[in-house]
């Protein structure tokens, strides 16, 4: 190897150059070629899971569904009519991320906005672990015991305003805040 030979520059190596351009591409914010990476994982999940969401619970989960469950962002939030399987998606979802390795069970939140549909995911979630040979300790919770657990680990003295600590009492500050502003 000549070690005082001249460099070649990046134009003078076609392979190099067209590498260098697809990550310029990237960093300057085009998503083409990463959404269509994703696409082709994404489908080739759908494929090969295809086994595991159509019995990870009682009902085959819905391409959509399955979809919903394989995309892994930052922040997941699932919209949906009354009905429409999120108890579903998120249980497989969650099956999911721990079948793949992705996380512990104790990485994961599942946040709910009642006690009752926390009850429901939690029993569902122990099931459908349990019989696919997953761990079960996935915390669920509701927004608001999250974020009181969270202002309670902060500041030890906190507590709840007096008309939070029942629904009903909730329901007859909001309304009445509700009337005095209409």
């Amino acid at each position: 190897v000549d070690l005082d030979a001249p460099v070649p520059s990046l134009r003078q190596i076609p392979v190099l150059q067209r590498q260098y351009e697809r990550i310029r591409s990237v960093l300057d914010g085009n998503r083409a070629e990463i959404d269509a990476r994703n696409a082709k994982f994404v489908n080739a999940e759908l494929i090969t899971w295809s086994n595991w969401f159509a019995q990870v619970e009682k009902s085959p989960l819905t391409e959509e569904q399955a979809r919903a469950a394989i995309v892994m962002e930052d922040r997941n939030l699932l919209i949906a009519a009354a009905g429409s399987g999120k108890t579903s998606t998120i249980v497989a979802k969650a099956a999911y991320a721990l079948a793949k390795g992705y996380c512990q069970p104790n990485e994961l939140l599942v946040l709910t906005f009642n006690k009752r549909i926390r009850e429901e995911i939690s029993e569902r979630l122990r099931n459908r672990l349990s019989a696919v040979g997953l761990p079960t300790e996935v915390a669920v919770e509701t927004f608001n015991a999250f974020g009181f657990q969270q202002v309670k680990r902060l500041n030890r003295n906190s507590r709840l305003a007096p008309w939070a600590d029942t629904q009903a009492k909730e329901i007859a500050h909001l309304s009445a805040l509700t009337n005095a502003l209409v």
